[in-house]
C-alpha cells in the first residue's frame, strides 16, 4: 500500500474485507474511556498493543483501518485471518422518483448516493429556489445522506424493560452466546452492521490519507473529529512556538510548522 495508490478509486471496492490482527504498535481504532470527568465510552484511534503474541488476542478490523495503519506506521500488521463480503444480485423493480418533488433519481441506473451528495452540492447555485427552500433542500439532502447511506445499517432499537432479560449474541465468531442485558436492542429492517463498519472505516482512511498528505508536506494539524481536520496555517507560514514541537525557533523554542495559507483563506 502506497498513498498514491490508496487515491486510486479502482482499489476502494476490493477493501469489503475484515481482517482479524494482533495489533504491536499498529495505529487501530480502540473503544474506551478518555474523558476521566464524563467517563463515556468513545472510539479514538492510538497505537495499540496486544497483550500476547497470541493469535487468540488478536482482534477484527475492517480493511480500510489496516491500510490506514500501514500508510500511518509503515509497516503491515500481523494477520491472523481475514474475510471479504461480496454483493450479488440486485433488487429488481426499482424505478424513478423525484427527491421532494423536485430532485430526479433513478436508482435502477444511477448510484443513489452519489447523486443525493451532488444534488446538495448543486442546490446553492439554483436561482429556482427561494433561499429559504435551498436551506430546506440541503438540511433534507443532508439527512437523508447520513441516514439512508449509513443510519439504516447500524440502526438498533433499544427495548425498555424493567428487568434484565436474556439475549443471544451474535458477533463475528463462529458461536453466538447468551447474557442477561437491561435494554435488550432489536436490529432495524436494513440493520447490517459490516456494511456500517466498513463506512465508517472508510471515512478514516480518508482522514489517514489527509493527515500523510498534510505530514509528508511539513505540516502540522491540532485535531481532526469524522471528516475534518483543523490544519495550522497563517499568513506567512514558518515556525510557530508550541511546547513539544519537532522544531526549534531563533529562541530555541520549541515550536510546530504552520502551511502559508491561500490568500483567499484571508479576504
Amino acid at each position: 500500500m502506497t498513498l498514491d495508490r490508496s487515491f486510486d478509486q479502482s482499489l476502494w471496492p476490493h477493501l469489503t474485507a475484515f481482517v482479524r490482527i494482533v495489533p504491536d504498535g499498529d495505529i487501530v481504532p480502540s473503544r474506551a474511556t478518555y474523558n476521566s470527568e464524563s467517563n463515556d465510552w468513545q472510539v479514538a484511534i492510538n497505537h495499540l498493543y496486544a497483550q500476547s503474541d497470541n493469535p487468540s488476542d488478536g482482534l477484527w478490523y475492517a480493511l480500510p483501518d489496516i491500510v490506514a495503519s500501514v500508510l500511518l506506521t509503515g509497516k503491515i500488521p500481523r494477520i491472523v485471518d481475514a474475510f471479504r463480503i461480496e454483493a450479488e444480485g440486485g433488487t429488481p423493480n426499482l424505478h424513478a422518483t423525484k427527491l421532494r418533488g423536485s430532485i430526479d433519481v433513478n436508482p435502477s441506473t444511477q448510484d443513489f448516493f452519489r447523486t443525493v451528495i451532488e444534488e446538495r452540492k448543486r442546490v446553492a447555485a439554483r436561482v429556482d429556489l427561494s433561499e429559504q427552500e435551498r436551506l430546506t433542500h440541503d438540511k433534507f439532502l443532508k439527512v437523508l445522506a447520513n441516514v439512508a447511506s449509513y443510519g439504516i445499517y447500524a440502526q438498533m432499537d433499544s427495548q425498555e424493560t424493567e428487568e434484565k432479560a436474556r439475549v443471544t449474541c451474535y458477533g463475528i465468531n463462529a458461536k453466538p452466546f447468551q447474557c442477561r442485558v437491561s435494554h435488550p436492542e432489536a436490529p432495524g429492517d436494513y440493520c447490517f452492521p459490516p456494511v456500517a463498519s466498513l463506512i465508517t472505516s472508510a471515512a478514516r482512511l480518508m482522514l489517514a490519507l489527509l493527515e500523510r498528505c498534510v505530514t509528508d508536506h511539513g505540516g502540522t494539524y491540532a485535531m481532526e473529529d469524522t471528516d475534518s481536520m483543523a490544519i495550522v496555517a497563517t499568513k506567512r507560514g514558518g515556525l510557530i512556538p508550541c511546547p513539544g514541537g519537532p522544531y526549534r525557533t531563533r529562541n530555541n523554542e520549541e515550536a510546530i510548522r504552520a502551511r502559508k495559507a491561500r490568500r483567499s483563506c484571508w479576504n
